[in-house]
């Protein structure tokens, strides 16, 4: 088609058509809009999700979460007689195992066993915690004592330092942990204890045993039974391997017939209490494996397994919060005390008075029995009372009764 041809009056009819159908088309799409219901204006969900709309769901609300109890923590006080052990006075008290364990640390160390005897009294204070009113479990010994039947007695405190490192101390601030292990390794038996005329098996000589002999399965670790020095290890003859480690200037320790040392070991080496120093063996003289343990106190062999070594005491920096506080707890020891003394004084006095009522009762009684008795022949005793006075009476007048003794 030639649109060239088209008259100026063709085109714009054609023109006046089109614009007229675009209008027409507009109209009707607003009419229609204008039409529907508001709330398909308004929500673009399915038929589905309008209808949930209009009626929802109700959803019950989370249960409230629980109350949660107070915890408070209170001061209880336990006593109890030692017949037998510590252990069993400690059950006999209601204490718990974990309790008894701390009571050993503290009194079952060897010198102080020594100053518990059948008779003396424990006394023990300790935590209690409560949830809500109800006792939920016991905590830690605070102070506990060991009194004797001469009233001396053997305290402890517990003292918690700024590191929150506890431990239990007497008064004077001596704690209950020794200075050294008792022994630097974990021994089945003693084959050979201290002794200054032994009969050597491997010589077959008499001569001084300064030390003890530790059997021990072969390679069992050696420890340093404290901080100290290296002053040498090397091998040493009939000793075999030897380790001397010199602890402050008191103590010294050598330890033979080590399979090996340790693989950090040499002279001037610091070591610290507890640190593996050298394995268990038979290097030396020896008739199996052991542990040759020689201590030296200022220069002198001692005996090791019956030293007495001192106890770590508190640092002065912590001093004065330590006797604040062990003041603090025997107060509440000696209140308890106190306490317990009053109401057993009270008991006595009630079982005395009870007991002398019963006494006068059965006394009065007696009396009444023994008057009763007698109560028939009365008037014939007071009848001869009374003529022998007369009697009596008249010899006085007649001057023939000089002296005389009126039996009433």
């Amino acid at each position: 088609m030639d649109f060239t041809k088209w008259t100026p009056k063709l085109r714009y009819i054609i023109l006046t058509l089109f614009i007229g159908t675009i209008i027409g088309h507009l109209v009707k799409n607003h009419i229609e809009s204008s039409t529907k219901p508001a709330f398909q204006q308004t929500l673009a969900l399915p038929k589905e999700s309008a209808t949930i709309q209009q009626k929802p769901i109700a959803v019950a609300a989370p249960p409230p979460a629980p109350t949660q109890l107070p915890v408070t923590k209170t001061i209880e006080f336990k006593t109890s007689i030692i017949h037998h052990s510590l252990g069993q006075a400690a059950h006999d008290a209601g204490l718990t195992a974990d309790m008894t364990r701390q009571l050993d640390a503290m009194f079952a160390s060897q010198y102080r066993s020594r100053e518990i005897h059948p008779g003396d009294r424990l006394e023990v204070l300790y935590h209690e915690y409560f949830v809500g009113d109800q006792k939920d479990h016991p905590g830690h010994i605070v102070a506990a004592k060991i009194i004797d039947s001469h009233h001396k007695d053997l305290s402890m405190v517990r003292f918690t330092t700024s590191n929150n490192q506890s431990n239990y101390y007497t008064p004077s601030g001596e704690s209950t942990k020794p200075s050294y292990l008792t022994t630097p390794v974990h021994y089945n038996r003693i084959a050979s204890g201290f002794s200054y005329s032994r009969f050597d098996p491997v010589i077959h000589k008499v001569h001084p045993h300064l030390g003890v002999d530790l059997d021990a399965p072969t390679g069992t670790p050696v420890k340093a039974i404290g901080d100290g020095i290296v002053l040498f290890c090397h091998q040493m003859h009939g000793y075999g391997n030897v380790v001397m480690i010199q602890y402050n200037n008191t103590y010294k320790t050598l330890y033979a017939h080590l399979e090996k040392f340790a693989g950090h070991m040499h002279p001037h080496e610091h070591v610290t209490k507890g640190e593996v120093v050298g394995y268990v063996g038979t290097t030396g003289w020896t008739t199996g494996p052991h542990l040759h343990y020689s201590l030296y106190k200022n220069g002198k062999a001692v005996n090791p397994l019956t030293i007495h070594f001192p106890n770590t005491s508190l640092p002065e920096r912590y001093r004065q919060a330590f006797f604040y506080k062990e003041n603090h707890r025997l107060s509440e020891m000696k209140l308890f005390e106190d306490a317990m003394l009053a109401s057993n004084e009270n008991n006595t006095n009630t079982v005395k008075k009870a007991v002398t009522t019963k006494t006068v009762t059965h006394a009065k009684s007696k009396h009444y029995v023994t008057h009763h008795h007698y109560a028939k022949n009365r008037k014939k005793h007071y009848v001869i009372r009374h003529h022998r006075k007369k009697h009596l009476a008249k010899l006085k007048r007649h001057h023939i009764v000089h002296h005389h003794k009126e039996y009433a």
